[in-house]
This record gives C-alpha cells, sequence and structure tokens, in this order.
C-alpha cells in the first residue's frame, strides 16, 4: 500500500521534503533519502529586506537571508551564533545577533539619505549641513560629468522622521538652488535613489 514516511527534529530544516510517499510491497523500498539542511531560526523584521548574516565567531561564509515584514523562519548552515552584517540602507537597533535557539527581533532604526550636488568645476571646501548630524557631512571625491563636477553625500536619519539639508561652500563665492531641501529615508532599497539633487549658481568671488 502507500504510505507517508515523514522524519520530525525541532529546529531542523531539510533539503527537499521531510515527508515522502513510500508504496510498501514485498521488496524493500530503498529510495527515500532524508537530508538535514541546517538549523531553523526565528527572526521577525520590520520591513521587508534581505540581510546577510555571519557567524560570529568567525570563519564562516555570510548566508543572504530575504526576510518578509513580519515573522520569519530561515535556515542556517550552523546552530552557533550569528550577527546580522550592516545593511547598504538600514540601520538597525541591536541585539542584531541570534542563533537557532534565540529568536531575533529585527528593527530598523534609520535610513540612509543621499544627496547629489553639481558644480562647475572641483569644490574643495563643499559641505552638506544637516539638521540630524552633529557635523557637516564632507563628500567623496566628485566625479566629472558634462563638463561638470558630481559630488555625492549621504547621512543617516530616523525611519519615519526627515532632515533639513543644505550645502555650502565656504570662500567659493558659490550658492546653490535649492538652497535647502528636506529629505526623508526611503526605506530598504530607499537609498539607491538621490533624495536631493543641488546645483551651483553665482561665481567665484
Amino acid at each position: 500500500g502507500k504510505y507517508t514516511v515523514a522524519v520530525e527534529r525541532s529546529g531542523w530544516c531539510w533539503d527537499g521534503e521531510s515527508a515522502q510517499q513510500a508504496n510498501v510491497g514485498k521488496e524493500d523500498t530503498t529510495r527515500m533519502v532524508f537530508k538535514q539542511g541546517g538549523y531553523q531560526a526565528s527572526i521577525t523584521s520590520s520591513h521587508e529586506v534581505e540581510v546577510s548574516a555571519t557567524p560570529s565567531a568567525g570563519g564562516g561564509a555570510p548566508e543572504v537571508l530575504s526576510l518578509s515584514k513580519g515573522k520569519n523562519s530561515v535556515c542556517l548552515s550552523s546552530s552557533s551564533e550569528y550577527k546580522v552584517d550592516a545593511h547598504e540602507c538600514l540601520r538597525f537597533k541591536k541585539p542584531t545577533t541570534f542563533n537557532a535557539a534565540t529568536p531575533l527581533s529585527l528593527v530598523a532604526a534609520e535610513g540612509k539619505v543621499r544627496v547629489r550636488v553639481t558644480a562647475p568645476s572641483a569644490l574643495p571646501s563643499l559641505a552638506l549641513t544637516t539638521t540630524t548630524t552633529d557635523k557637516p557631512v564632507k563628500p567623496g571625491k566628485g566625479k566629472a560629468k558634462d563638463g561638470a563636477t558630481v559630488y555625492e553625500m549621504s547621512h543617516w536619519v530616523a525611519l519615519g522622521g526627515s532632515s533639513i539639508v543644505a550645502p555650502e561652500a565656504p570662500g567659493s563665492g558659490l550658492l546653490f538652488t535649492p538652497p535647502s531641501a528636506e529629505v526623508r529615508p526611503g526605506g530598504a532599497k530607499g537609498c539607491s535613489k538621490v533624495a536631493a539633487d543641488f546645483k551651483t549658481v553665482g561665481g567665484a568671488s
């Protein structure tokens, strides 16, 4: 007759199905293989987000976890402690460590906001003042584009909040349009877009 054969082990996950159909007759059934795929862990996430987690002890490769908003059951290759790696667009509240026996509540607290400034030439004194950082934000190296120099700067803003940003270039004699802008973080994929785009006006003094 036909039977369902299942293996049960709390906290384990399986490669393939943990229950298989078998036809039992006069001859032995030998084609059933159950293979452990790892260890189940529980993560409750505030956002739909893809993160990587690395064993805290070191030596293990990062494992990519695709999380939906709410409760998730994920499969880890080890039962050891893991730490959620830094995310490109989100900062999470601590703790960010977990294992198969200890559930994790992953709560995003801040999102990265990108700002772009286009100038006619290099601006060594360029900086971005914000209402959410103690010091002005300095840009990376400017990139030449269509005869101008383009700078990008980023800073972190609390999710659900906003920041007023304004570029400045002391000693250059240049002003910017718009003079300032209110920016908001866009979530797990929001930092791929520029939140505010400034251009210089006027001439050097």
